[in-house]
């Protein structure tokens, strides 16, 4: 079955807004990524790379850190969204590999 965007978002004019929309359309890329098309990954990442990095960036001041910890963090989403028993969503699944991978590199 497939769902459409319109389906998801409230019908009321005055209720919806432009993030709604974000979120709607980042979900739905983000369910072609969990059944594995890579290219919708790249949309996400390409999408939130840049704040994922400067957020990092802020809490770890080592460049190379830094780096390796917004690969690490999009490599555990990519696996986190591929896990068929998984149902977050895609921004709640980058912010826990957010949040475990500075917790392991803060006990490094």
């Amino acid at each position: 079955m497939r769902i459409e965007c319109k389906q998801l978002v409230p019908h009321e004019p005055s209720r919806r807004t432009p993030w709604d929309r974000v979120r709607i359309h980042d979900e739905l890329i983000a369910d072609r990524a969990a059944r594995g098309d890579r290219a919708a990954f790249g949309v996400l990442v390409g999408r939130y790379s840049s704040a994922v990095h400067h957020l990092v960036r802020r809490m770890v001041p080592e460049a190379e850190d830094t780096d390796r910890i917004v690969i690490e963090i999009f490599l555990a989403v990519w696996q986190e969204l591929r896990d068929p028993g998984c149902h977050r969503g895609f921004l709640r699944s980058l912010g826990r590999a957010l949040a475990a991978e500075l917790r392991r590199h803060r006990s490094d």
